[in-house]
């Protein structure tokens, strides 16, 4: 089965048809009003999907109708799945928990583009947040690969966090993890995946071949069963290998729904590189099985603001 997604692109409007064809190609036409998409329903990730589904979300949960914008090449873009800037809290869940995430928002730096419905930024805080209040850190740590043990109920929690006392101190611009926890000693760095195409690359320039040998490198040499990666190939993958340089101080998660296996595939592909020893301490964890996990417990506050989390983030049909 094959989905059409024809795209109005002066009115922001997508329609979607169903019909049956070869699931041998994926083809893209486009013209100057219309886009035509066809999309095979499972197998791969498509961006399109997930923001028409947050259009769904934003006019038919929220029920907001309005049109957020953002600024691209300096002019004011229009997007469906974008809320009106001073909404920007609606992408906060309201279940029972929207007091805590209301304070997480205004105790860190938010992103950019946090009033985006797709912001991974917001999507951590709806993830996270419940699991804080109630102390479900051993339950999130249970639904890892591999699962994680290594914690108890009096875990410091924190949103944003910086390793300062890291290799990476004499940098001007420190890795960021959506979250964090720590508990006798034992750190757990969280980075959280949505709708981004893929993780974060960078420019292979001067400042970049600085970072690698002065920064990077001995780090990488250490965690490696072989020879390291080259200046390429870890600016191609910067974000993913500036995260897992941080096995050496704990372990680091990778978090994004179930339907992402374009990042899955990423992440083991990684693991595979490193020494036995740090490969175990690098993780997938995915969102689908966090929320399952706190949807079945006997927490019926937990398992309301979870089912919303679902029908928000990953109730989307043509990926599950």
């Amino acid at each position: 089965m094959w989905e059409f997604a024809v795209y109005n692109k002066m009115r922001r409007e997508k329609i979607f048809l169903l019909c049956d064809y070869p699931k041998s190609a994926l083809y893209y036409f486009y013209s100057d009003v219309f886009s035509l998409s066809i999309f095979v329903y499972g197998g791969f990730m498509d961006k399109e999907l997930i923001l028409a589904h947050l259009v769904w979300y934003k006019e038919t949960v929220l029920g907001i109708k309005e049109q957020g914008s953002f600024l691209y090449k300096g002019k004011e873009v229009l997007e469906a799945h974008i809320l009106p800037k001073n909404m920007y809290l609606k992408n906060l869940i309201d279940k029972g928990y929207f007091s805590g995430l209301e304070n997480i928002s205004k105790s860190v730096k938010l992103h950019r583009y946090f009033y985006h419905l797709n912001s991974s930024q917001a999507f951590a805080f709806n993830l996270f947040c419940p699991i804080v209040a109630e102390k479900k850190f051993l339950d999130l740590l249970s639904v890892a690969e591999p699962a994680s043990s290594n914690i108890t109920e009096n875990a410091k929690a924190e949103f944003e966090h910086i390793e300062d006392n890291s290799f990476e101190k004499s940098a001007e611009r420190k890795t960021h993890f959506d979250f964090f926890l720590e508990d006798n000693g034992n750190k757990h760095f969280f980075e959280v995946k949505y709708s981004e195409d893929a993780f974060g690359n960078c420019k292979v320039d001067d400042e970049h071949l600085n970072k690698y040998s002065t920064i990077y490198k001995d780090s990488l040499a250490k965690i490696f069963r072989d020879e390291i990666i080259s200046v390429d190939e870890f600016c191609a993958e910067y974000q993913l290998w500036r995260n897992i340089c941080h096995v050496v101080y704990g372990d680091v998660y990778f978090v994004f729904p179930r339907f992402r296996k374009d990042l899955a595939d990423t992440v083991n592909s990684a693991k595979e590189r490193l020494k036995d020893e740090y490969k175990n301490r690098v993780h997938i964890m995915y969102a689908d099985d966090v929320a399952k996990k706190m949807i079945d417990s006997e927490n019926e506050k937990l398992k309301a603001h979870y089912e919303e989390f679902c029908r928000k983030y990953l109730d989307i049909e043509g990926l599950n």
